[in-house]
C-alpha cells in the first residue's frame, strides 16, 4: 500500500510541476492539487491501492461525490482528474490506473476512411440535407481540425475577421491560437453568416454541448457510420498529412495546425501506425500448394501410448 501511495503522491507533484512550468496561474495548480488530493484519499479509503485498479467505474463514482457542488466546479475537477489521467499514461505510468478513454476516443482506433470522408463532405455540402449548424459542426472538425470547444466558442466577429484576413482564432481553455482558415470551411462560414446574424461578441451557433451531440448523432445516423467530434479531428489531421505527402517536414506542420504541443501528440493523431502495419501484414502469406489429385492429405494422429 505505501508503496502504491508513494508513486500516485509523485506522479501528482510531477504532474503539479510540469502545470507550473506551463506558466499556468498559481490558483489554478492550487485548486487542481485540491481536486487531486481528494481523489487519491478516496481511492485509498475504498481500498484502491492496486495497480490498475482505478477503473472508469472508480472515476465515476468519485466524480458523484460533487453532486452537491455547482456545475462549474464540478466540470473542473472531472476536467483536472482527466488531464491527470492522461498524464500519468503519457509518462510511463501505465499501471496506476485503467484507460478512462475506452468509450470513445484515443485509445481506439477511430478515423473515418479517406472515402467516408469523401462521402460526409458531400452530405454536409448539399442543400437541405442538413442544418446550417451541422455544417459548421462537422466541417470545423473535419476541415478546419478545430477541437469541439473551439468550434462551440467561434463568435460572429472572429468569424467575419477570419474570412477578411483568411486566418481563423480558436479559443480553447487557457490559451487563443490563429491558424490558416481552410478554403472549404471558408465556404461554409460564408454561407452561414448570410443567413445569420449576429453581434460580434455573440455566439455563432449559440447551443450547448449536449445539443451538439445530438446534431452528430443525427448526421451519423444520416451517413451510417458512427462519428464523433475527436473522429472527425483525427480523421482530418490525418488526411492532410496525407495529402502533404507524409514527410517530417509536413508532420511538424499538421502539429502546428492542430495546436498540439508536441509531436508525439501529433503521432497519436495520424493513423501511422496502422499504415505501417497494413504494410507488413500485406506481405504475409501462407502458399503452400494444394495436395496433388490421388495424394493423401497430411494429417496429425495422435502419439502412441505406451
Amino acid at each position: 500500500m505505501t508503496d502504491w501511495n508513494t508513486r500516485l503522491s509523485r506522479s501528482i507533484s510531477s504532474f503539479l510541476h510540469e502545470l507550473e512550468a506551463k506558466g499556468l496561474s498559481h490558483e489554478y495548480v492550487i485548486a487542481v492539487r485540491c481536486s487531486l488530493l481528494a481523489f487519491k484519499r478516496y481511492c485509498t479509503e475504498r481500498g484502491v491501492v492496486a495497480p490498475r485498479s482505478i477503473t472508469p467505474e472508480i472515476v465515476k463514482d468519485f466524480l458523484t461525490t460533487y453532486q452537491d457542488h455547482s456545475a462549474s466546479h464540478r466540470r473542473s475537477v472531472r476536467c483536472h482528474v482527466r488531464q491527470y489521467l492522461y498524464f500519468a499514461d503519457s509518462r510511463a505510468m501505465k499501471d496506476l490506473y485503467m484507460p478512462i478513454r475506452g468509450d470513445d476516443s484515443r485509445r481506439n482506433v477511430s478515423w473515418l476512411s479517406r472515402a467516408e470522408a469523401e462521402r460526409l463532405y458531400q452530405l454536409i455540402t448539399t442543400p437541405g440535407a442538413c442544418s446550417d449548424k451541422q455544417r459548421i459542426l462537422v466541417g470545423a472538425g473535419l476541415l478546419q481540425c478545430a477541437r469541439r470547444i473551439e468550434t462551440l466558442r467561434l463568435t460572429f466577429g472572429e468569424c467575419r475577421n477570419a474570412l477578411r484576413v483568411k486566418t481563423i482564432k480558436l479559443r480553447a481553455k487557457h490559451k487563443v491560437r490563429a491558424v490558416i482558415l481552410q478554403d472549404e470551411f471558408a465556404q461554409i462560414l460564408e454561407h452561414y453568416l448570410k443567413y445569420h446574424g449576429g453581434a460580434d461578441d455573440d455566439l455563432l451557433m449559440n447551443i450547448r454541448r449536449t445539443r451538439s451531440e445530438t446534431l452528430l448523432q443525427e448526421i451519423s445516423t444520416l451517413l451510417g457510420v458512427h462519428l464523433t467530434y475527436h473522429k472527425l479531428r483525427r480523421t482530418g489531421l490525418t488526411l492532410m498529412f496525407e495529402d502533404a505527402g507524409e514527410t517530417d517536414r509536413a508532420l511538424v506542420q499538421v502539429s502546428a495546425f492542430a495546436g498540439h504541443a508536441s509531436i508525439e501528440m501529433t503521432k497519436r493523431y495520424l493513423c501511422l501506425d496502422m499504415k505501417a502495419q497494413k504494410a507488413v501484414v500485406s506481405r504475409y502469406r501462407l502458399s503452400a500448394p494444394a495436395p496433388a489429385q490421388g495424394e493423401a492429405s497430411m494429417t496429425l494422429s495422435p502419439a502412441p501410448t505406451s
